[in-house]
């Protein structure tokens, strides 16, 4: 068995946690639209791929776009994803005691990447790495850069050999990759 492989299973958290705020009101301005342009498809499908992929791959990987043509939601299907999209969340980052690698796409335009990587500050000793040039579904566009960075991670010395200075002058166990 691989070191890291007992890490990998999931846990469910118990304890109380603050409301994690709702996927659309992380980025209020692009998610209207972005149902908007669901609504339109398929003469919207070329905005719409936009929140995923930045318009230069897309312009080199056209074919990114068939993607998105095979998604036909109903009316229901459509209103219970937005009510989802809606709720505010409740998990408890700060009870995540396992190793942890928080990845964002540089170009990601439905999540932005400072919000993707603040819920690392959440969790003792995670780990963060921003994809450049990559939008919003990285194992896509360039699974490679993905792949690499998780490679590194489960390479990498074992967190709990760590011992750094967390924000507040306090050391922890762990590591954290400074941006």
């Amino acid at each position: 068995m691989r070191r890291w492989q007992p890490f990998v299973t999931p846990r469910a958290s118990t304890a109380w946690c603050s409301p994690r705020p709702s996927a659309a009101s992380i980025n209020p301005g692009a998610f209207p639209r972005f149902a908007e342009l669901r609504a339109r498809l398929p003469e919207s499908l070329p905005a719409l791929a936009e929140y995923f992929f930045p318009p230069s791959y897309i312009a080199s990987h056209p074919q990114a776009l068939s993607i998105f043509t095979g998604n036909k939601r109903d009316a229901g299907q459509s209103e219970r994803r937005a009510a989802v999209l809606a709720q505010a969340t409740a998990i408890a980052l700060g009870d995540i005691t396992a190793p942890t690698l928080v990845l964002a796409g540089s170009e990601d335009l439905l999540i932005p990447p400072a919000h993707t990587l603040s819920l690392a500050r959440e969790i003792a000793g995670a780990r963060t790495a921003v994809i450049p040039g990559v939008g919003h579904v990285g194992t896509i566009q360039d699974p490679a850069a993905v792949a690499a960075e998780v490679v590194a991670f489960l390479q990498s010395e074992k967190p709990e050999d760590l011992v750094e200075e967390n924000d507040h002058g306090g050391r922890e166990r762990g590591f954290r990759h400074i941006l």
